[in-house]
């Protein structure tokens, strides 16, 4: 298993090296999910002798999701499968990072914290169940949603750490909802 903290929308590159000579040897490799997504990933010998060899997810490198990922890699040699191997990457952004573009995002000033407060997220929170607990409603996503636009990024589950910017109740628009009964609209 390799673990590897990045910035998101940093290059993912990687150097490794074998145990045997890559003479006459084509690299193939990939990145996989537990969803069934693929990533290509370029292979460049760097030294032929040493076995030192580069993946570079290239562009892809900016969508590439945080979380477990599996490396394939096969080793060919004149067509035939010389070594193929599988790893685990643990693929972490950096928090700190997120956060700071985050806050630089929703301009955190003084006159901002007056009108709200800062919510540091837990492991495996969502914004709905965010907007239920601290707003009193979780059709007050969207609105939260516009106001950190990178948010959308880092899927539905959120990292622990994360801030939020929860402005005060009265700065919100409260949702229109309609309830629909047996007998006709309410």
């Amino acid at each position: 298993m390799i673990r590897f903290r990045r910035q998101r929308g940093e290059p993912l590159v990687l150097r490794l090296t074998t145990p045997f000579a890559l003479a006459d040897i084509e690299i193939a490799s990939s990145l996989r999910n537990d969803l069934g997504g693929a990533w290509h990933l370029a292979a460049t010998v760097l030294d032929v002798d040493a076995g030192l060899f580069e993946l570079d997810a290239g562009v892809d490198a900016r969508v590439l999701p945080a979380g477990r990922l599996w490396f394939d890699i096969r080793f060919r040699r004149f067509g035939e499968n010389v070594h193929t191997l599988t790893f685990r990457l643990d693929l972490l952004d950096d928090i700190a990072a997120e956060n700071t573009a985050l806050t630089d995002r929703a301009q955190y000033n003084a006159r901002a914290q007056s009108d709200g407060r800062v919510y540091l997220t837990r492991e495996g929170d969502m914004l709905d169940a965010i907007c239920q607990t601290e707003l009193g409603a979780d059709a007050l996503a969207p609105q939260l949603l516009d106001a950190h636009p990178r948010l959308a990024e880092l899927g539905p589950v959120y990292p622990a750490g994360l801030a939020l910017f929860l402005p005060t109740r009265d700065r919100l628009v409260a949702p229109r909802t309609r309830r629909i009964t047996l007998w006709g609209r309410a």
